[in-house]
């Protein structure tokens, strides 16, 4: 099995949460498991290419946690292409890894505002690939930082056009479609 992980740029308690759920999946792992890490929001962004070593992964949540400025927006297409060039990079480098077996694993605190993830679904169902999806939050959102300092307090909020502090809110419909589509399931881990 080689999933692919995913967690969004997200306020630093759901990040939290994201990587006990990332943890959990690596103290099950057997010898032979590989994983990967994809960090997302406009943009998604290989942070980590296949790996046996769960320390590996572990390790760019320290960097997550230490961003300053996490980015608006979330682009769950974008999450899904970036999985999908891990794959194909793996199997660019190791042909015989293509017969393996191989799940996805998309854990988002926000709905996807972007609305580019139908062709990339597309994809991922045509490669026979599960993606289980994990929604952190609520259905009445959390307000999210945009900019934190060095220790991880926030020094400044996204806010809208009014002033008004934006609101990261679980949508869980479009996790739960993802997942249908791929035959696999969806999750909700409440964490705010």
């Amino acid at each position: 099995t080689s999933p692919a992980m995913f967690a969004r740029d997200m306020d630093p308690n759901r990040l939290g949460r994201a990587e006990h759920i990332i943890q959990q999946f690596i103290l099950h792992k057997l010898p032979d498991d590989r994983y990967a890490l994809v960090g997302f929001n406009y943009n998604g962004v290989i942070l980590s290419y296949l790996t046996r070593e769960p320390q590996t992964i572990l390790v760019y949540f320290d960097y997550l946690n230490r961003t300053t400025e996490p980015g608006v927006g979330t682009n769950i297409g974008a999450a899904l292409v970036s999985a999908l060039r891990v794959i194909d990079a793996d199997e660019r480098i190791t042909p015989e890894n293509r017969g393996r077996r191989r799940i996805l694993v998309l854990i988002s605190d926000g709905d996807d505002t972007i609305g580019q993830w139908e062709d990339p679904i597309n994809d991922v169902v045509r490669r026979q690939l599960k993606l289980y999806t994990f929604g952190l939050g609520t259905a009445t959102g959390a307000v999210f930082p945009l900019e934190l300092s060095p220790r991880g307090e926030v020094i400044r909020y996204a806010l809208s056009a009014t002033g008004e502090r934006l609101r990261a809110k679980a949508e869980a419909a479009t996790l739960r479609e993802l997942a249908r589509r791929t035959s696999a399931r969806f999750f909700r881990g409440e964490a705010d």
